[in-house]
């Protein structure tokens, strides 16, 4: 799925808080994957003195979501602008890459956090500490666009350090958002665009 272009506005009837979730705001169980969050927003309430908007691309108020191959990128927030997860929120998260959101923050994590490993972030407030995580990273995507399939992607670039980097045996989704098979190369990739390295320069290898 492609969740994008969406706005949790800040000037609405609660004057106390901002907006929360630009893309997604969670209160129930949700499992999200082979996904992209981009170019969301959470915007400021600047009724009776600003409230920062938080969660541009996820806020996860309450309750049990699970992250599996997940690309968040590109995200707006006065804070927090990736992904804001409450204290009441419980998250599992893993092959998931949270980069280049702007504002705040990557992330904001209060709530219940299992890490099952091979994530990316392009900063380092998401929490990250798994051995085979990536932090303070830069994953190189291309822009939000056509690569294939019925939805948007951002590719990742030649080089980029989400390539390969889950090996098979941690291979548990067996495509990508597009329908691409994984792995492709000698690893499957984090996030949910997997490089088609069959085709790259337009030829079979």
């Amino acid at each position: 799925s492609l969740i994008s272009g969406n706005s949790a506005l800040g000037e609405h009837a609660y004057a106390d808080v901002g907006g929360f979730g630009g893309g997604i705001h969670v209160f129930g169980k949700l499992t999200i994957s082979n996904t992209t969050i981009s170019g969301n927003s959470a915007e400021e309430n600047c009724l009776g003195g600003c409230r920062p908007g938080k969660g541009g691309g996820i806020y996860a108020a309450a309750n049990r979501f699970i992250l599996d191959h997940v690309t968040i990128a590109d995200n707006q927030a006065s804070i927090y602008s990736g992904l804001f997860l409450a204290g009441a929120a419980r998250m599992q998260l893993k092959s998931t890459i949270i980069a280049n959101n702007s504002g705040g923050d990557n992330c904001g994590v209060f709530g219940v956090f299992t890490n099952i490993g091979h994530n990316l972030d392009s900063g380092n407030s998401c929490g990250f500490m798994d051995p085979s995580d990536l932090v303070n990273t830069d994953p190189l995507l291309g822009p939000l666009r056509n690569n294939g399939g019925p939805t948007f992607t951002h590719a990742l670039l030649p080089g980029s350090p989400a390539i390969d980097h889950i090996l098979p045996v941690n291979c548990t989704v067996t495509t990508d958002q597009r329908g691409v098979s994984r792995p492709s190369g000698v690893g499957c990739d984090i996030g949910a665009y997997e490089l088609d390295i069959i085709f790259t320069d337009g030829f079979e290898q």
